[in-house]
C-alpha cells in the first residue's frame, strides 16, 4: 500500500505519530520482528516467540519501545535496551528492530526513530549506541551509516546449546 494513488494525498512525517508503545501494540509489533527475522537468516520467524520476547523487553526497566502510528495502525517501531560497557565504562543503548511497514519507507520515518533513540539515550547519559543488523542487508548498511553508525571490527557469535 503506497498511500500516494489518486484518491489520497501523499502521507507525510507530519501525519505520523510516534510513542511509547504500549501493551496493547506488542502482537503488531511482534508480527514486526517476524518479518525482520524473515530477511536474516540467524532467526526463524515465531510471532508467539516474539510476542513472548516484546512483554518480557517491554516489562524491563530503562529499555524502550516507540511505535510510529498512522490513523489507526502501528506502522513501525524501534526498540533500544541499556548494556554495560566495560570498554566505555558506563550503560550503553543496544538499538535493535528498526521496522517500517513497506508503503511507509522512505518517508524520513526510519530516521525519526533514530533519533528519538538518540535523544532518550543522550538524556540517559549512555556513553554510546550500537546496534546489530544482517551482514546480507544492504539498505541497512547505508541506512544505519546515514545516521552516523558505523562497523565495527567485532563479530557477533550465538551459541543456542549451552
Amino acid at each position: 500500500m503506497t498511500h500516494n494513488d489518486k484518491k489520497t494525498t501523499p502521507v507525510t512525517l507530519d501525519d505520523i505519530m510516534i510513542r511509547k508503545a504500549q501493551r496493547h501494540d506488542l502482537q503488531t509489533i511482534a508480527r514486526f520482528i517476524g518479518q525482520l527475522f524473515a530477511m536474516e537468516s540467524d532467526f526463524e520467524p515465531n510471532e508467539e516467540k516474539q510476542y513472548e520476547g516484546m512483554k518480557i523487553l517491554f516489562d524491563t526497566p530503562d529499555s524502550h519501545m516507540l511505535v510510529a502510528k498512522y490513523k489507526n495502525s502501528v506502522i513501525g517501531m524501534i526498540t533500544m535496551q541499556p548494556l554495560v560497557s566495560s570498554a566505555e565504562g558506563g550503560w550503553v543503548g543496544l538499538i535493535e528492530d528498526v521496522y517500517i511497514e513497506e508503503g511507509f519507507r522512505h518517508l524520513g520515518l526510519g530516521t525519526t526513530l533514530v533519533n528519538k533513540m538518540k535523544e532518550i539515550a543522550r538524556e540517559k547519559g549512555y556513553k554510546r549506541l550500537q546496534l546489530v543488523a544482517d551482514k546480507n542487508n544492504p539498505l541497512a548498511e547505508i541506512f544505519y551509516g546515514k545516521q552516523g553508525f558505523h562497523k565495527a571490527n567485532l563479530t557477533t557469535y550465538h551459541h543456542k546449546n549451552f
